[in-house]
């Protein structure tokens, strides 16, 4: 059986293990939370290198895709600095393949709508395979990075010009300052409702959970949410605040969705080799021989006439 450990910088209330099959195979999947604690997570790093088949790095990018640039974060590489044996993933890879390939089939299924329905991904700038798949499909996409990444403004952008405008200017000095400063990592299970205005503009909310539900709305009425590594209690709070659908891009594990790190390290596992040495085709076409369908859940009746 293949061990994947997910270490993350944020709340250890959402550690978990699970016993899973995927992809033919068996896979031991943990997940230890350090709750802010970077020397911590650095230590634990160092302690399983080599002990595990792979690593998913959770509270943490350690690469962020934007078109054709690609920018490493200097936070998150220095706390890997010194693992030498054990592949480290932190889902970017399957942000720009399953996350995509998920949309079209949610599409296609017929469960969010292309014609009536308006998208909000608050870190598109960090999610630009996903944005760019929805746009594909036909939605109308806004993107709140400013308001949500930035603490700029209340509202959700609707200008992709200006998005790219913003990534090129931003991520080249971004991936220099703190990790923290840019994602919530210490206060995860600590919601601030917030961008009333950006989460009103659209009837998908869509991206990083941990971005969404960080200023959740005390009302999401009727609204759909696509994300990943959801807990049941999670769940329980979206359907508290009339979320109607919860569609999760990532299998669960017995009980949770896990993030695409861990899903990403299951798939270096499986291969045996660093992400830096599978490509994005590799992916792809392993989603195809055992295709992971979205977990969707449907918490209420809410906009069922749409």
């Amino acid at each position: 059986m293949k061990k994947v450990l997910s270490l993350s910088m944020g709340s250890s209330k959402r550690d978990h293990v699970a016993e899973v099959s995927l992809f033919g195979d068996r896979f031991q999947v943990q997940r230890i939370g350090t709750d802010g604690d970077k020397k911590k997570l650095k230590e634990l790093y160092e302690l399983y290198d080599g002990q595990v088949d792979a690593f998913g790095m959770g509270g943490f990018d350690l690469w962020v895709h934007y078109a054709h640039k690609v920018y490493r974060f200097r936070d998150a590489s220095q706390v890997i600095r010194h693992v030498k044996y054990t592949p480290v993933a932190d889902g970017s890879k399957v942000k720009s393949t399953l996350e995509a390939m998920s949309v079209h089939f949610l599409v296609e299924q017929g469960i969010i709508h292309p014609e009536t329905q308006t998208v909000m991904i608050p870190s598109a700038t960090s999610r630009y395979f996903l944005y760019k798949a929805f746009q594909k499909e036909g939605f109308k996409v806004r993107w709140g990075d400013i308001a949500f990444g930035l603490g700029i403004g209340q509202d959700a952008m609707d200008s992709e010009a200006l998005m790219n405008l913003v990534a090129y200017i931003a991520w080249p000095l971004l991936v220099k300052v703190p990790f923290h400063w840019l994602y919530p990592v210490k206060d995860q299970d600590t919601i601030e409702p917030k961008y009333q205005k950006a989460y009103d503009s659209a009837d998908i909310i869509a991206g990083d959970f941990h971005f969404i539900y960080k200023h959740l709305p005390l009302s999401m009425k009727g609204k759909t949410i696509i994300t990943n590594t959801l807990t049941e209690e999670e769940i329980g709070v979206l359907k508290d605040r009339g979320v109607r659908y919860v569609i999760s891009v990532t299998p669960e594990f017995q009980g949770r969705s896990f993030g695409t790190n861990v899903l990403e390290a299951c798939i270096c596992a499986y291969f045996g080799r660093s992400p830096d040495q599978i490509s994005i085709e590799e992916c792809k076409e392993l989603f195809q021989q055992y295709p992971i369908q979205p977990r969707v859940i449907k918490l209420s009746d809410e906009g069922d006439m749409q």
